[in-house]
């Protein structure tokens, strides 16, 4: 079972996810969370996430949901997305996925890390510089 704890600081919007993780279950978490950021960044914590094995070839849902999530919001959409995974397998399927969102041109900066203080800091870096 799929579970998804939403923790909001003033300039972030954390997703933490626990479970079986499918592409499916993204594009629902995508299409109930992306319309509320209202400009904050995200960081979705997948740690404790298990990855489907055939979720590589479901990207294509995925990025459609993010860009008419962020096409048909009210609200600013976020600039920044950080993805926080452990280990190897998840980490590839998450940049293979950055990538295909870059070749979709869906408006926001997508990174990928294996450390949850490391995505903070890239998150934070980018509001240091306003």
């Amino acid at each position: 079972m799929l579970k998804v704890e939403v923790v909001e600081t003033a300039d972030t919007v954390n997703l933490v996810v626990e479970g079986q993780l499918t592409g499916s279950g993204l594009v629902e978490i995508i299409r109930q969370h992306y319309g509320k950021l209202s400009g904050k960044a995200c960081i979705w914590d997948l740690r404790k996430a298990a990855f489907h094995d055939n979720y590589q070839v479901e990207f294509g849902p995925i990025a459609t949901a993010a860009r008419e999530t962020f096409a048909n919001a009210r609200r600013i959409s976020p600039t920044k997305v950080a993805y926080v995974v452990s280990g190897i397998d998840p980490y590839l399927i998450m940049c293979k996925y950055m990538m295909h969102a870059n070749s979709a041109r869906i408006p926001v900066e997508y990174s990928v890390f294996k450390d949850m203080a490391e995505a903070q800091a890239w998150i934070a870096n980018d509001r240091l510089k306003h």
